[in-house]
């Protein structure tokens, strides 16, 4: 049996990184703060076709497409035409922010889908046409979050708990924390251990030792990532 009629009219759905599609949004994150009516995101088409965006918010569950109508945020336009070459802004407005904390940061995603165009004289071929799907971090930001953000990045804390074989990574502060890289000292040598763990409000996360050779009382570096997508490196000592 050919798999051609089954394959046509699919579109198959891939989690890209900013930088495979030809649609590209600008920037790693969005801050939304407070006392803003709405924030701009910046979509540029590199390519040489134009591209039908779809956009919509999720509030982390990947397998959501169109946007949730309970969310307090959303995206106009949720449907666009982009010009190749050409870019264009799309807003993220207030639907019902007052319902969310205002002690600390909540976390949304942003999403957009670049569908493909199908010619005219492509019409009723059996093609699988693939959308590219791209996803970034979208922070909802009180404002008059105390401390700064650039004390909170200090703030952070290792703890190496000997019982769980484990350093627990705690975040005192009202923001969501991004570690991009751990740099420490073992056997005398310098150890990068590269990670992506984003550390919620007023909570922490923990890593295995199995993973790393860390030990109590030892000089350690860690680099964040701040608003702009650029990183930044503090040091502490394991607790």
């Amino acid at each position: 049996m050919s798999l051609l009629p089954i394959l046509y009219g699919i579109t198959l759905f891939l989690v890209a990184t900013t930088t495979i599609a030809d649609v590209t949004i600008a920037g790693t994150r969005i801050i939304f703060p407070s006392t803003a009516k709405s924030v701009s995101v910046q979509l540029n088409n590199i390519g040489d076709q134009p591209a039908l965006i779809q956009a919509w918010l999720d509030d982390g569950d990947p397998k959501i497409i169109l946007e949730n109508p309970q969310l307090p945020l959303m995206v106009i336009p949720s449907l666009t035409r982009l010009e190749p070459k050409k870019g264009q802004q799309l807003r993220v407005i207030p639907k019902a922010v007052s319902l969310l904390p205002q002690d600390k940061e909540s976390l949304f995603w942003f999403n957009i889908l670049d569908i493909p165009p199908i010619a005219q004289a492509e019409v009723g071929e059996n093609k699988l046409r693939i959308s590219i799907r791209s996803r970034i971090k979208l922070f909802y930001r009180p404002t008059g979050l105390k401390p700064s953000l650039e004390t909170a990045f200090k703030s952070l804390t290792f703890k190496y708990q000997s019982t769980l074989q484990a350093v627990e990574i705690s975040n005192p502060s009202p923001y969501y924390i991004s570690l991009n890289k751990l740099i420490y000292l073992a056997v005398g040598k310098q150890k990068n251990y590269n990670t992506s763990l984003m550390i919620a409000p007023f909570s922490s996360e923990k890593l295995r030792q199995s993973e790393l050779d860390l030990q109590q009382n030892q000089q350690i570096s860690y680099e964040v990532i701040n608003d702009n997508g650029s990183s930044e490196i503090f040091s502490t000592v394991i607790q």
